[in-house]
Protein backbone atom coordinates (compact mmCIF):
# COMPACT_ATOMS: atom_id res chain seq x y z
CA UNK A 1 0.00 0.00 0.00
CA UNK A 2 1.52 3.29 -1.08
CA UNK A 3 -1.25 5.48 0.31
CA UNK A 4 -3.14 5.98 3.56
CA UNK A 5 -6.13 7.06 1.46
CA UNK A 6 -6.16 5.27 -1.91
CA UNK A 7 -8.14 8.07 -3.55
CA UNK A 8 -4.94 10.14 -3.34
CA UNK A 9 -3.35 7.81 -5.91
CA UNK A 10 -5.11 9.75 -8.66
CA UNK A 11 -2.92 12.76 -7.80
CA UNK A 12 0.38 10.91 -8.18
CA UNK A 13 0.70 11.25 -11.95
CA UNK A 14 -0.16 14.93 -11.71
CA UNK A 15 2.47 15.67 -9.08
CA UNK A 16 5.72 14.23 -10.40
CA UNK A 17 7.56 13.81 -13.65
CA UNK A 18 6.84 10.64 -15.62
CA UNK A 19 8.77 7.59 -14.45
CA UNK A 20 11.79 6.63 -16.51
CA UNK A 21 11.72 2.84 -16.12
CA UNK A 22 15.34 2.40 -17.29
CA UNK A 23 16.67 4.74 -14.61
CA UNK A 24 14.32 3.36 -11.96
CA UNK A 25 15.44 -0.24 -12.59
CA UNK A 26 19.13 0.71 -12.67
CA UNK A 27 18.78 2.27 -9.22
CA UNK A 28 16.33 -0.18 -7.63
CA UNK A 29 16.74 -3.42 -9.58
CA UNK A 30 14.29 -5.25 -11.80
CA UNK A 31 11.81 -6.13 -9.04
CA UNK A 32 11.95 -3.38 -6.39
CA UNK A 33 8.60 -4.39 -4.90
CA UNK A 34 10.14 -7.57 -3.48
CA UNK A 35 13.94 -7.50 -3.76
CA UNK A 36 16.13 -4.42 -3.49
CA UNK A 37 18.76 -4.70 -6.19
CA UNK A 38 20.62 -2.58 -8.69
CA UNK A 39 22.83 0.18 -7.38
CA UNK A 40 20.57 0.72 -4.37
CA UNK A 41 21.54 -2.68 -2.92
CA UNK A 42 25.18 -1.52 -2.68
CA UNK A 43 24.38 1.68 -0.83
CA UNK A 44 24.38 2.00 2.96
CA UNK A 45 25.03 5.52 4.15
CA UNK A 46 23.49 5.10 7.62
CA UNK A 47 26.77 4.93 9.59
CA UNK A 48 27.84 8.32 8.20
CA UNK A 49 24.60 10.16 9.01
CA UNK A 50 25.68 10.92 12.59
CA UNK A 51 28.68 12.84 11.24
CA UNK A 52 26.70 15.28 9.08
CA UNK A 53 26.65 18.80 10.49
CA UNK A 54 24.06 20.47 8.29
CA UNK A 55 20.40 20.70 9.35
CA UNK A 56 18.49 17.56 8.42
CA UNK A 57 14.79 16.87 8.09
CA UNK A 58 13.66 13.25 7.92
CA UNK A 59 10.03 12.71 6.94
CA UNK A 60 8.09 9.46 6.98
CA UNK A 61 4.56 8.23 6.31
CA UNK A 62 2.93 6.12 9.02
CA UNK A 63 1.30 3.83 6.41
CA UNK A 64 4.27 3.57 4.04
CA UNK A 65 4.62 0.00 2.79
CA UNK A 66 7.79 0.65 0.82
CA UNK A 67 9.85 2.22 3.61
CA UNK A 68 8.18 0.65 6.64
CA UNK A 69 7.77 3.07 9.58
CA UNK A 70 9.45 0.63 11.98
CA UNK A 71 12.63 1.10 9.96
CA UNK A 72 12.18 4.81 9.30
CA UNK A 73 12.11 5.66 13.01
CA UNK A 74 15.56 4.07 13.31
CA UNK A 75 16.91 7.10 11.47
CA UNK A 76 16.51 8.93 14.80
CA UNK A 77 19.43 6.86 16.08
CA UNK A 78 21.45 7.09 12.87
CA UNK A 79 21.06 10.89 12.77
CA UNK A 80 20.17 12.07 16.28
CA UNK A 81 20.78 15.67 15.26
CA UNK A 82 18.01 15.52 12.64
CA UNK A 83 14.43 16.65 12.98
CA UNK A 84 12.15 13.65 12.43
CA UNK A 85 8.50 13.99 11.37
CA UNK A 86 5.99 11.15 11.03
CA UNK A 87 2.98 11.96 8.84
CA UNK A 88 0.13 10.13 10.53
CA UNK A 89 -2.25 10.10 7.54
CA UNK A 90 0.18 9.26 4.75
CA UNK A 91 1.73 6.32 3.00
CA UNK A 92 4.80 6.73 0.79
CA UNK A 93 3.75 10.16 -0.53
CA UNK A 94 3.02 12.61 2.30
CA UNK A 95 3.47 15.53 -0.10
CA UNK A 96 0.36 14.24 -1.92
CA UNK A 97 -1.74 13.01 1.01
CA UNK A 98 -0.98 15.80 3.49
CA UNK A 99 0.19 18.64 1.23
CA UNK A 100 -0.62 21.52 3.59
CA UNK A 101 1.08 19.86 6.56
CA UNK A 102 4.03 18.78 4.40
CA UNK A 103 4.51 22.29 3.00
CA UNK A 104 4.20 23.90 6.44
CA UNK A 105 6.82 21.58 7.94
CA UNK A 106 9.28 22.09 5.08
CA UNK A 107 8.82 25.89 5.18
CA UNK A 108 9.32 25.99 8.96
CA UNK A 109 12.44 23.84 8.65
CA UNK A 110 13.90 26.04 5.90
CA UNK A 111 13.09 29.27 7.72
CA UNK A 112 14.84 28.22 10.93
CA UNK A 113 17.85 26.76 9.15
Amino acid sequence: MLFYNMSASEKLGQSVEPLNADVFCAINGDDPDFVEGGEMAKLDFRPQLKDLRMPMLIMAGRFDRILFPRYQVKFKSYAPQAQFVMFEKSGHFPFIEEPENFTRIVKEFLQKN
